[in-house]
């Protein structure tokens, strides 16, 4: 999640919270993993610090919780060019395809209100590979938030002219 964290050209971990996390531990092993693979570890092991995490009522039990680094807002987003698309309510989503990270609370979220893989819902494990499928029309929307939205469609070469937030989510 740029400008967060994220992996330099060497696959070395940087960003603002890779930056107060050194600062703040004198000894620190900083991995990017996906985000499933991270939760599971973090809630499996012993002094490991998981951050970028949402906290959620289903989640605040599960860890200690050291602070707040940003707040975050999710949007449907989706192509500009789906001028047939109305959405008012989640309800009106249900006949779409809908794409969200593995693990990530949206996924939660969506299957919570009637969503499923075997219908309409796509989980990704990276963000690469989930905004390639809208860009190329496999799926109809991405719940997602604003924070890194620009430098991830940008780093694989698309270009964010082409979306529009659809229908607000979460707060």
């Amino acid at each position: 999640m740029p400008p967060y964290h994220y992996l330099d050209d060497n696959n070395k971990p940087i960003g603002f919270l890779v930056e107060t996390i050194e600062a703040l531990f004198d000894v620190a092993d900083i991995q990017i993993m996906h985000f499933a693979r991270s939760y599971r570890t973090t809630i499996n092991q012993t002094n490991v610090f998981m951050f970028s995490l949402l906290k959620t009522p289903e989640r605040a039990e599960h860890f200690q919780w050291i602070g707040q680094t940003y707040k975050a807002t999710a949007f449907l987003v989706g192509l500009k060019d789906r001028s047939e698309v109305s959405l008012i309510t989640i309800d009106d989503t249900k006949n779409h395809i809908v794409g969200t990270i593995r693990g990530y609370h949206s996924e939660e979220y969506l299957k919570k209100t009637g969503f499923d893989k075997e219908i309409n819902l796509y989980l990704s494990l990276r963000y690469e590979q989930m905004w390639k499928m809208l860009f190329k029309g496999r799926i109809d929307f991405i719940l997602t938030n604003f924070i890194a939205l620009e430098q991830e469609i940008e780093s694989i070469g698309l270009n964010t002219e082409d979306i529009k937030p659809y229908l607000f989510f979460i707060n």
